[in-house]
């Protein structure tokens, strides 16, 4: 997505749209979602999420999000009321562990070799 280069707006554009389309290839290709996590990207995608999919496992793991950095405090928001709110309620999620739930998380390196030489 980002090869071409382009405005940054557009890059994110198309990394979102490669973000859903590997999530729509996992939960239907695969059936690697559950009915949850379907839930779970729709309401990230209905909070403002440029991209949004499953990650991990499946089958009831988790989702990762491509959120504008100024747009993160209110998506954090709209997904605890639009998804957890109501586990909470039901006593199937922790109302004190929504913060280990949600949370926002910037690109950075991943892992990478050292050798003892990089290292001097």
């Amino acid at each position: 997505a980002c090869e071409g280069g382009g405005p940054p707006a557009e890059l994110a554009a198309k990394l979102g749209a490669l973000t859903d389309a590997s999530h729509a290839s996992c939960a239907g290709d695969y059936d690697c979602s559950c009915p949850e996590l379907q839930e779970l990207v729709g309401v990230c995608k209905a909070a403002g999420a440029i991209g949004s999919r499953l990650t991990g496992a499946g089958w009831g793991g988790c989702t990762v999000s491509l959120v504008e950095d100024t747009k993160v405090d209110a998506f954090i928001a709209r997904v605890r009321d639009d998804f957890y709110a109501k586990r909470v309620s039901a006593g199937t999620a922790d109302g004190a562990r929504l913060g280990e739930y949600v949370f926002a998380t910037r690109p950075c390196p991943g892992a990478a070799l050292l050798t003892a030489k990089a290292l001097r």
